[in-house]
């Protein structure tokens, strides 16, 4: 994959979270997976990028579960 698809790839996920936040979760463990292939490539991850992957935390799908019935 090329540098321009990488990129390409990661902001369609950033829009599908965006767009579909009950989707996270997975839409996220996607984009984690996508960053992972760009950096086994060689590739150089752009700043702004590794930023957002740090600010994604697990504890943002604990929201998801916060109505459930236990």
């Amino acid at each position: 994959m090329t540098p321009h698809a990488h990129r390409a790839a990661v902001d369609r996920l950033l829009d599908d979270i965006a767009r579909a936040p009950r989707n996270a979760p997975y839409l996220r463990a996607r984009l984690l997976r996508t960053l992972s292939e760009i950096r086994s490539s060689g590739a150089a991850v752009p700043a702004e990028i590794i930023a957002l992957q740090n600010a994604l935390t697990p504890e943002d799908d604990d929201a998801l579960f916060d109505n459930m019935p236990v």
